[in-house]
């Protein structure tokens, strides 16, 4: 009788044995598939990023050419600014504001 009672607790002990394992392997799947899951978020999210800094990349390209070119217009006018020389007498004083639409005063 021993033996009977020896033997279906070693059967006994055997399936709890393979239930803990089973749901030990159960958990350890149900764990993979979570950390796939964060995993591709975190790559989808990371994807996003790039993307929105590409485009933010090519706006500062455009931007940075704006701004070449309104400091190359800018260099043009100081340049022209440098060049203007004041008017030498009262003759080319008028001529300038002729040119600019202003009549000169009659002299009397």
């Amino acid at each position: 009788m021993i033996k009977k009672k020896n033997k279906w607790f070693w059967v006994v002990v055997g399936i709890l044995a393979l239930c803990v394992f089973l749901s030990n392997l159960h958990g350890r799947m149900n764990m993979k598939s979570v950390l796939d899951k964060m995993v591709k978020s975190y790559q989808d999210e990371l994807a996003s990023k790039d993307k929105a800094i590409e485009g933010k990349t090519q706006e500062l390209k455009m931007l940075e050419q704006r701004y070449q070119t309104v400091i190359k217009k800018l260099k043009g006018l100081q340049q022209q600014m440098d060049n203007i020389k004041p008017p030498t007498s009262n003759e080319e004083m008028r001529r300038r504001y002729e040119k600019m639409g202003f009549s000169p005063i009659p002299n009397k």
